[in-house]
């Protein structure tokens, strides 16, 4: 089943969220090493705190997060300005 978790909805679905932190910890942290692991065996970082949408992935029969994405709106921080601005072109390129 698939969900989608608007801010004003981040109460309601608390559990389904720290699910779907810990499930991108196991992936960015201990798989891709992307970023260093953080406290309590979830990956969480400041782009969390901000608006955007979750769409999580449940599991039929278990309920259980099993996949997941955040989408962020593009006029504010993003991910590729801040964290990967090294990939984007530069303007006097």
């Amino acid at each position: 089943m698939i969900i989608y978790i608007e801010p004003s909805g981040r109460e309601e679905y608390r559990r389904e969220i720290i699910e779907y932190y810990a499930l991108r910890k196991r992936i960015f942290c201990d798989q891709l090493h992307w970023v260093e692991e953080k406290p309590f065996g979830l990956e969480h970082d400041r782009f969390d705190d901000l608006y955007n949408l979750y769409i999580l992935d449940l599991d039929d029969s278990s309920g259980k997060v099993i996949g997941g994405v955040r989408l962020m709106p593009t006029t504010g921080p993003t991910l590729m300005h801040t964290v990967w601005a090294d990939m984007l072109p530069h303007p006097d390129d």
